[in-house]
């Protein structure tokens, strides 16, 4: 990061690192029920979706991008929540662009959250047996959540309250910090 120069290279080298950092988790996979009926590429995480397949957990292939798709958008939610107690301007981001109807600020600070939402989702499907069934197809190749999955999913792998009271905390101390500084 000492060497790059503009927003361009801040994004390769954003890329580079998010890119080494799903490869961890490339063995990752899920375990089959007995009887589950689970395709064979599930037994094994091959990567992070992007593009129109990274929306929601409405347009995943595989259920673990599933899953921690919800899971972030739960904990945004949770987030949002919780700036807008604080009265913080939720389209306002300093990372994510305004956009409307986006609420950039959350999403900037999901992103020092996400390795834990990670570790918690990757937890869960560790500790879980799956069958396909699990997984409901809504279209061609795109597979949701089914309602067990899900209420598991929310009980185990939610961040505790506390995390979320905590990072609201931090943005109003960050955002003060910094327009004391101007």
């Amino acid at each position: 990061m000492n060497s790059v120069r503009s927003v361009a290279e801040i994004m390769i080298v954003e890329s580079r690192a998010a890119a080494s950092y799903w490869r961890t988790f490339r063995d990752a996979g899920l375990r089959e029920r007995k009887n589950g009926n689970l395709p064979r590429s599930w037994l094994r995480f091959a990567q992070r979706n992007k593009g129109a397949a990274f929306l929601g957990n409405q347009h995943t292939s595989h259920p673990i991008n599933a899953m921690l798709n919800y899971c972030y958008i739960v904990e945004a939610g949770r987030l949002a929540k919780a700036f807008a107690a604080r009265g913080l301007a939720l389209p306002i981001g300093y990372l994510h662009s305004d956009k409307r109807g986006r609420k950039s600020l959350v999403w900037d600070a999901i992103e020092p959250l996400r390795p834990v939402i990670d570790a918690r989702v990757f937890a869960f499907v560790a500790a879980h047996e799956f069958a396909r069934s699990d997984f409901p197809q809504s279209g061609y190749n795109v597979h949701r959540l089914s309602r067990d999955v899900t209420q598991l999913l929310l009980h185990r792998a939610s961040l505790p309250s506390r995390d979320i009271d905590d990072e609201a905390e931090w943005m109003v101390r960050t955002i003060v910090r910094c327009a004391r500084s101007v």
